[in-house]
């Protein structure tokens, strides 16, 4: 369900910058931080990012993360 977000105090110089942009990007205020946020979604989970978890978790694998670079841009995934 839809949420209504409120931000207080916002400067005078920010709303500006945020209101150009908005227009530079042809819409109103609302849909350009409407953008702004959706910006912040993280990425899709795909080979780098398992290999960087697995990283995290300290676990070593057996694939230079070269080369799960390479086979994730050249579509051949791991």
């Amino acid at each position: 369900m839809p949420v209504n977000l409120v931000i207080e105090n916002v400067p005078d110089e920010v709303v500006a910058r945020l209101n150009e942009r908005a227009r530079l990007n042809r819409r109103c205020l609302q849909d350009e931080l409407l953008a702004l946020i959706r910006a912040t979604e993280p990425p899709a989970r795909g080979p780098l990012w398992v290999y960087n978890e697995v990283k995290k978790l300290g676990r070593r694998t057996e694939d230079d993360s070269v080369d799960i670079i390479r086979a994730h841009r050249d579509g051949r995934g791991l």
